[in-house]
C-alpha cells in the first residue's frame, strides 16, 4: 500500500467518522442546526457511563499526551535519521499553532456549558476553557500520521495496521467527550486540524524545501563519484 493510498484512506475514514457522528446526532435530535446535533451527541455520550469505562478512558486518553509524543519522536529519529529534523520541526510548529488557535478561540468546555452532566472522576482534572479544537485528538492524528510516515520507509503499511491506528485516534476522540473534557465539535475539529496539518507537511516534504535539499545532496554525491 503506497503512502498516497494511505492518505486517501485516512481522509476517507476521517470523513466517515464525521458523518457517522453527524447522522447519529440527526437520528437523536432530528433535523436541526449542527450545533444542536453536536450537543445532542455530547450529552448522549455523557449520559452513558460506568465505573469500568471511567477507569479505562481516564488512562487511555493519557496515551495521546507524553507517551505518544515520545514514541512518535523517538521512532521518527530512529527511522528517518537526518530527515527526521523536518518532521520534528513540523511537529513543533503544529503544536504551537494548535495552542495559539485554542487560546484564540478560548471556547468553554462541557463543565461550563453542561455542568449538570459532568461527574467527578477520581484523579481526573477537568479543564474549563480552551476547548476548541481538541488538542489530544489533533495530537493523536498528527503523531499517528508521523508514525505511519516513519514506518513506511522500510515496509508497506498494511490495512490492518491502518485500521488499528484509526481506531486508536477515534478512541482518543471519544475519550475526550466521555470524560467531559470536550464537546463533539471540538473533537471533530481537532481530528480535521491534525489531519490537515499532517497532509500539508507531507505535501511540503514531497515538493518543498526537503525535496530540493535531497536533490542538492544527490547532485553533490554525483559530482563526487564522477
Amino acid at each position: 500500500m503506497n503512502l498516497t493510498r494511505v492518505v486517501k484512506n485516512l481522509l476517507w475514514i476521517n470523513a466517515l467518522v464525521f458523518f457517522m457522528l453527524s447522522f447519529w446526532g440527526i437520528y437523536i435530535a432530528g433535523w436541526s442546526n449542527f450545533q444542536y446535533i453536536f450537543d445532542k451527541i455530547t450529552l448522549s455520550i455523557l449520559n452513558h457511563h460506568s465505573p469500568l469505562a471511567d477507569s479505562f478512558f481516564k488512562y487511555f486518553t493519557q496515551l495521546a499526551e507524553l507517551p505518544l509524543i515520545l514514541l512518535s519522536i523517538g521512532y521518527t529519529v530512529y527511522q528517518l535519521k537526518k530527515e527526521s529534523i523536518y518532521w520534528l520541526l513540523s511537529f513543533l510548529i503544529f503544536g504551537l499553532i494548535l495552542q495559539a488557535v485554542k487560546l484564540g478561540f478560548n471556547f468553554p468546555r462541557p463543565i461550563i456549558r453542561f455542568p449538570e452532566y459532568i461527574r467527578q472522576i477520581d484523579g481526573l482534572f477537568i479543564s474549563s476553557w480552551k476547548a476548541f479544537p481538541s488538542g489530544h485528538t489533533a495530537n493523536a492524528v498528527f503523531a499517528t500520521g508521523l508514525l505511519i510516515v516513519s514506518y513506511k520507509k522500510d515496509r508497506p503499511v498494511t490495512s490492518f495496521g491502518l485500521w488499528i491506528a484509526c481506531l486508536f485516534v477515534v478512541g482518543i476522540g471519544f475519550s475526550r467527550v466521555y470524560l467531559g473534557q470536550h464537546s463533539t465539535e471540538d473533537v471533530v475539529a481537532g481530528s480535521a486540524f491534525g489531519l490537515w496539518f499532517w497532509w500539508m507537511a507531507l505535501k511540503f516534504e514531497d515538493s518543498g524545501t526537503l525535496a530540493i535539499h535531497k536533490r542538492i545532496m544527490e547532485s553533490k554525491r554525483n559530482r563526487t563519484t564522477s
